[in-house]
């Protein structure tokens, strides 16, 4: 969870009352959040992933206000003058762009502290580590646009890098800028780097690595400009939505900017329409529980800066808050109706029905494979199901990528337990040889364009001279204990050498039960991995329908 930290003067200048430590922290647990410490006058805060409109105190000080019952921000919308071009040349390197200006702010050195902080969250939660986005925030009275997005040569992008004193072209600045040798890897092998420049020359900044000196903000800065850069221009237009809207909190006017993509194409970002939703009373007491009515349930979304309106006798149209991005279902402005009106509001229930509790099958059937595995000398290791795309790629089968990740290592859902097997053997080459692995989980497989989740186990050997027979003998033992005689039947999969790969089945009805190999060459090259590796993986649901027909049990 993002950790964020604030002055209290601070915020309760921008909240407008005096509050205590102790009120700020419950509004805080509130929002799903937790205060770690107050110290020296500051407070540091968990706040919950799915909020990036609470990493900063701005984004803080309007919830607690919105709880309070006061009056919502004043700042207005308009269409800007500000343009912004995109040329053709930067389309292959990192072609989506989305803009935003905010006139009329009041900073000193905290507010601006605020904004570093807010755009560096962002970067490691929905830009993941700049990957995918990042955020440049300028002072827009030291530009003269309209500004321009391209990709020029490295040697020709020569500018004053943040917090340094002299020039560098692009090449220099990888090599010699701490942010540059941190993300630098982003554009190692570009050919040319994306920069932004206004119409008379002056860089603004070489995305995602890092902005000029010319255009720093400062305490002085009274007009802002904002720029988040990448692949996905869904994504792109949440972070800047989020990102002007909180520093409008101290200013007067967001603008909205006109960008002129190749083709005649114009966007207009941020997006600051609201999202609209029907909700009706009867779903929202099923999922809370408890009866309510419509009075309650409208000021508890007012409350969480909602605007709503009533259309019928049990409904309501609700305008989402633009700078919650969050909201996704109906579900996520039940669960802000409960924090609008309190969790503490809602009535402890006891369970209506009593029942004594077993085993879940997966549990019973996890729990005679584990004692087998380890009884056949291998480890067991426990990975995530969320994953990299890099490492879900190496099975050649759809996946299922999440809306908000955090981080580029947690992206998408595995769809298999072999890729994780061979990654986790890639990062323990120090132990001894042989090593012998295996994971029981689940996985995320797609079935036409349905998300199906699957139960299974894994296993993998590493070893100077495994073969395809060293995990057909773990295969056979597993399942000859477990009642079914295998039997096999040649196969071709992503993972394995062709001729050296086959499907598992049930001796006994023919069912498929799974699939085992030798890993291919050219995989454990791409994860550095030096040992051939033999490796299988069963669907525990298969297994536990022939267990059933055959009416075998679990010894």
């Amino acid at each position: 969870m993002p950790t964020i930290t604030m002055e209290i003067e601070e915020l309760n200048k921008l909240v407008g009352r005096e509050l205590s430590v102790e009120e700020i922290a419950s509004f805080i647990e509130r929002l799903k959040g937790e205060v770690e410490k107050v110290e020296d006058g500051e407070i540091t805060a968990e706040v919950t992933s799915d909020r990036p409109d609470l990493f900063s105190v701005e984004g803080i000080a309007r919830a607690v206000r919105l709880l309070l019952g006061m009056q919502p921000s004043s700042f207005t919308i308009s269409e800007g003058s500000t343009e912004v071009f995109v040329k053709e040349s930067v389309l292959q390197v990192r072609p989506a762009i989305a803009c935003s200006a905010v006139r009329e702010v009041s900073l000193n050195e905290l507010a601006v502290a605020q904004i570093m902080q807010l755009q560096e969250k962002l970067h490691h939660t929905y830009g993941l580590r700049r990957k995918e986005a990042s955020i440049g925030v300028y002072d827009l009275d030291k530009v003269t646009p309209p500004i321009y997005y391209e990709a020029l040569p490295p040697e020709e992008i020569v500018f004053t890098p943040l917090n340094c004193e002299e020039k560098m072209d692009g090449r220099e600045i990888l090599e010699r800028t701490e942010v540059g040798k941190l993300y630098g890897h982003l554009l190692k092998r570009a050919e040319r780097f994306p920069v932004l420049r206004d119409s008379k020359g002056v860089v603004l900044s070489m995305p995602p690595i890092i902005n000029s000196e010319d255009t720093r903000v400062t305490k002085d800065s009274r007009n802002l400009f904002i720029d988040v850069t990448g692949f996905n221009q869904l994504r792109l237009n949440d972070i800047v939505k989020v990102l002007a809207t909180s520093i409008a909190e101290r200013g007067r006017i967001l603008e909205i900017v006109k960008i002129h993509r190749p083709k005649g194409e114009i966007l207009r970002t941020p997006s600051i329409e609201r999202q609209r939703v029907l909700l009706n009373l009867g779903y929202v007491e099923k999922v809370l529980g408890t009866p309510v009515d419509l009075t309650t349930v409208k000021q508890a979304l007012v409350k969480m800066g909602h605007r709503v309106s009533r259309t019928g006798r049990n409904q309501l149209l609700v305008e989402v808050a633009p700078y919650r991005v969050d909201i996704l279902h109906p579900v996520d402005l039940v669960e802000d109706i409960a924090m609008g009106m309190g969790l503490e509001q809602l009535p402890l229930e006891s369970p209506p029905i009593f029942t004594v509790g077993k085993l879940h099958w997966k549990e019973q059937l996890a729990r005679r494979i584990r004692d087998l595995m380890t009884g056949l000398g291998f480890q067991e290791v426990v990975t995530y199901i969320l994953s990299s795309k890099e490492i879900v790629e190496l099975s050649k089968e759809p996946w299922v990528e999440i809306a908000n990740p955090v981080s580029s290592e947690y992206i998408v859902l595995r769809n298999s337990l072999i890729p994780k097997m061979v990654m986790f053997l890639s990062r323990n080459q120090h132990v001894e040889y042989p090593q012998k692995i295996f994971e029981i989980g689940d996985s995320v497989e797609v079935r036409g364009k349905v998300p199906v989740t699957t139960f299974g186990v894994a296993a993998a050997i590493a070893d100077y001279s495994v073969g395809f027979e060293d995990i057909q003998a773990v295969v056979h033992a597993l399942l000859a204990n477990l009642g079914l005689t295998p039997r096999y039947s040649p196969a071709r999969h992503s993972c394995f050498i062709g001729g050296r790969c086959a499907e598992v089945l049930c001796g006994i009805c023919g069912e498929k039960l799974g699939v085992m190999g030798e890993v291919k060459p050219e995989i454990l090259e791409s994860m550095e991995l030096l040992m051939p590796v033999a490796a299988m993986e069963l669907k525990l649901e298969k297994v536990r329908e022939c267990l059933d027909r055959h009416k075998l049990k679990l010894g």
